[in-house]
């Protein structure tokens, strides 16, 4: 018979040259045996190219989510799990008329990559929405904030919307987070660049096909590859690229067969989070955490009887190889809002990655109670930069 709708995706490529990119179904993927379609034509399309879809949580019905609290049980309702699927909630209204999610996630996404080149390197989140309101069914309005958004929502492989100065699209993960934390499963706009990597790599190579499978086509294969890649490097589209032909991967039944495998290693950005300030209120208990060459020194290994000031804050700098010198720049901020600067170098010695902090004399010492000395802190579990 004929065929009609999510059918018809596979006659994309073959009439248009196109891979598509992202599936959606405004209205209807709120049903379960729809999400559980539109999650599995995201594979394999025509044999060989994926995608991704967006999915949208019903705000209404016996299965859906009139409150920001029972999304999570209705996106497991309608079984949104997919690394390749976005779930999202509630709806969005501009004025009086009101919109599936999907069908505004879906053209913001499209327009971010195409401020990109085209090329989906770039998280949709945090970009600006052209809505007044984010709404349920009926109209009635839907106002969270971020810590809503950020504890039950996103915390849920949920993306919303929030109004910070106008509202803004909000989450980065796919509707497979939690159950995996495997950054190319777990980040939409990391998936979607793998994805799109290798459908072009199949677009491009495919002219190889049943061409001899010597050691030129296998050089050219992979030096054409790694000069792509090292364009995206270049662009800052990910922090690493590389292609290889590994012998491991292609035993000599499969070479006899025709199969040819390359193994590519990429790392794309994920979105950045938003930062945390940590402040530390010491004491005479020398309660100060602080971070130190990658790594943390506790409390307990901060010398006792030394008051540290409210704000503390270190900035390393590479003073040369060799023996690892680094100079620590820490401010101390007294009562009374006066800042003294203090001087410490670090000296690393013998293979122990054990590390001497000699307090610079002077004038700039930081305040002593009782007139105590500053003693050494010997701490070999810190490993500072070389």
């Amino acid at each position: 018979g004929q065929e009609t709708g999510m059918e018809l995706i596979r006659h994309i490529y073959p009439k248009l040259g196109m891979v598509p990119g992202l599936l959606l179904a405004p209205g209807w993927s709120g049903d379960a045996v729809v999400a559980a379609a539109l999650q599995a034509k995201t594979e394999a399309i025509n044999g060989v190219f994926v995608c991704n879809c967006l999915l949208d949580i019903p705000t209404d019905g016996e299965n859906g989510a009139a409150v920001y609290t029972d999304a999570k049980v209705a996106k497991e309702k309608m079984g949104a799990s997919s690394n390749h699927a976005m779930a999202l909630w509630p709806m969005v209204a501009v004025g009086d008329k009101i919109y599936h999610y999907s069908a505004m996630f879906g053209a913001l996404t499209a327009y971010t990559d195409a401020t990109n080149a085209d090329v989906p390197y770039e998280s949709p989140s945090n970009k600006d929405l052209r809505i007044t309101a984010t709404v349920l069914a009926d109209g009635t309005e839907v106002v969270l904030d971020q810590q809503q958004a950020n504890d039950m929502l996103n915390a849920n492989g949920i993306t919303t919307a929030i109004n910070v100065n106008g509202f803004k699209s909000w989450g980065n993960k796919t509707a497979a987070y939690p159950s995996t934390t495997d950054p190319k499963d777990m980040w939409f706009a990391v998936r979607r660049f793998f994805d799109w990597d290798g459908n072009n790599f199949i677009r491009t190579y495919f002219q190889k096909v049943d061409k001899p499978g010597n050691k030129r086509l296998i050089r050219s294969i992979v030096d054409s590859q790694n000069i792509v890649g090292n364009g995206y490097v270049a662009r800052d589209y990910c922090a690493g690229y590389r292609l290889e032909f590994l012998e491991s991967e292609n035993p000599a039944t499969n070479l006899i067969n025709g199969h040819l495998s390359t193994h590519t290693f990429m790392a794309p950005y994920p979105g950045f989070q938003l930062p945390v300030e940590r402040r530390d209120h010491g004491g005479q208990d020398g309660g100060l955490v602080h971070r130190q060459g990658g790594g943390i020194l506790q409390p307990e290994q901060v010398q006792p009887g030394v008051e540290y000031g409210h704000h503390v804050r270190h900035h390393f700098r590479d003073q040369g190889r060799g023996r690892g010198r680094v100079r620590l720049l820490q401010q101390h901020q007294r009562g009374h809002g006066e800042r003294v600067r203090n001087h410490r170098d670090c000296d690393r010695q013998g293979q122990g990655n054990r590390y001497h902090y000699r307090q610079g004399g002077g004038g700039n010492q930081p305040h002593r109670p009782g007139g105590q000395d500053l003693q050494r802190v010997r701490d070999p579990a810190n490993h500072l930069p070389e």
